[in-house]
């Protein structure tokens, strides 16, 4: 008998079976190739003597089937949409966008000095009791969010009695172990830091406003970090072009940073450098000399090779898990603060007047024209369903993206398929070894 195989269901040939992975359901299966008589125009024939129960097990789990219910794409479509506007995602930036590095390739406007005050915390407070019946998320961002620390800690006191969890990306100069202990107890238990590659390649990337050089501080602090017994967890993030990214310099990046790959707490995230300024308007030779396109996929390199060399990936959700890889700003319930308390979507566009959407004196009362346009480019579309990666993405991955566009710009391309399951294989196997 003939079965079509499912839209989200990928196949990858070994050397004596393939293995299937649903990017629907997360799970994958071998089945050797002596079962399989024909793969071919998205159908399969099974041998004779492929047990039904398998052939059964596949049917069940959306491998394949002789017919598929196309209903499922906007059922889980309409379904995330229910989720997101049950949650409210609040991106609070405290020092605005102030910085204590000068990075090559930021793309943010450092001169403003605002900060959060206790205006803010009223104001955001009222905010989360009017939705404290929904998942709530606090997200610390920047700039650099630890130039108020203070503000941070007084905050997550105040809204101790309001059901969340919170999370910071921070530089993680300022990041000592007495402020991570702090910060921990106050419930802010995921951070994310960026070390882009070797001492040479990070300090001159993201060197102090002074010039000065920031990796040994910043290596110093993970290292006082990673003594402490508590639950936390911190993305290690990694931007890379072609400077820090030969055979040598990816090597000694992941031996400098060994002393956490046995620890589950830390994981690893790897980035082109992009020519984020762009969406201000305010791209510097500085920008352009650092950006990178990544034609040649290295980023894949990078991951297999912190696979191998031991480390989690922190990302490898966005390939596993429904809605995985909808950016923030695509979501409903999704808003970004700053200190003159605007509101807004994106945190690329902060000086665009479209990703302007209201003011936190009014609270979340927002312009209903200006969010129908933002999500106008994000809606479901049929043409999406036949993509291996619909139920990650849903045509939501970068609202950004799409808006300036005017059409969807899909975060994959097709010759990634196969690489990312190669790498979500390589994370089972890696996470089944620290297990036993």
């Amino acid at each position: 008998m003939d079965y079509k195989i499912f839209n989200q269901t990928s196949i990858l040939e070994k050397d004596l079976s393939y293995y299937f992975h649903n990017f629907f359901n997360g799970i994958g299966v071998n089945v050797d190739k002596k079962y399989i008589k024909q793969i071919k125009d998205n159908t399969i024939i099974f041998s004779d003597d492929f047990k039904k129960e398998d052939v059964d097990f596949l049917i069940k789990n959306y491998f394949i089937n002789t017919s598929f219910d196309k209903k499922i794409y906007q059922e889980h479509y309409q379904a995330q949409l229910k989720k997101e506007q049950n949650s409210l995602h609040l991106i609070l930036l405290p020092a605005g966008c102030a910085c204590n590095f000068n990075c090559v390739y930021c793309y943010e406007n450092h001169n403003d000095k605002t900060r959060f005050s206790s205006l803010h915390s009223d104001q955001i407070y009222m905010v989360l009791q009017e939705n404290k019946n929904k998942q709530i998320h606090i997200e610390y961002f920047g700039g650099e969010p630890l130039l108020n620390y203070n503000w941070i800690i007084n905050f997550q006191e105040k809204i101790q009695n309001i059901k969340h969890s919170a999370s910071m990306t921070t530089n993680g100069y300022l990041l000592t172990e007495d402020k991570f202990k702090n910060l921990i107890d106050k419930n802010i238990k995921t951070f994310q830091i960026t070390i882009d590659g070797t001492k040479e390649t990070h300090d001159k990337l993201r060197p102090l406003t002074n010039k000065q050089g920031t990796y040994e501080t910043i290596l110093n602090n993970l290292k006082e970090i990673s003594k402490l017994q508590d639950n936390f967890n911190i993305i290690l993030r990694c931007n890379f072009n072609k400077s820090n990214s030969g055979n040598e310099p990816r090597e000694q990046f992941f031996k400098n940073i060994s002393f956490l790959k046995n620890d589950f707490r830390f994981s690893l995230i790897f980035r082109a450098i992009g020519l984020y300024s762009s969406a201000n308007n305010r791209v510097t030779k500085e920008n352009l000399a650092a950006y990178y396109d990544d034609k040649e996929n290295i980023k894949h390199t990078w991951e297999m090779q912190a696979l191998e060399s031991g480390f989690l990936l922190g990302d490898i959700s966005l390939y596993t898990q429904i809605g995985g890889m909808i950016c923030y700003a695509s979501k409903a319930s999704n808003y970004t603060i700053n200190p003159d308390m605007k509101i807004l979507k994106c945190t690329i566009a902060l000086e665009q007047d479209y990703n302007y959407f209201g003011n936190l004196n009014n609270g979340l009362r927002l312009n209903k024209e200006k969010i129908k346009n933002w999500k106008e480019n994000i809606e479901f579309s049929e043409t999406c369903e036949k993509c291996f990666f619909f139920f990650q993405c849903m045509g939501k991955a970068c609202v950004l993206k799409n808006f300036i566009s005017q059409r969807k710009i899909c975060p994959i391309k097709p010759e990634d398929e196969k690489l990312i399951i190669e790498k979500i294989i390589k994370q089972k196997e890696l996470l089944k070894r620290k297990l036993t």
